[in-house]
């Protein structure tokens, strides 16, 4: 039952560290 879910939430978290990662070294390029 947690199984999904838990692999749901460390996918997305992953996800947005990705996103975060991206929009932190566009900014340094600037």
């Amino acid at each position: 039952m947690f199984g999904p879910i838990v692999v749901g939430i460390v996918y997305i978290r992953n996800e947005l560290v990705d996103f975060y990662c991206e929009i932190m070294l566009k900014i340094q390029n600037y």
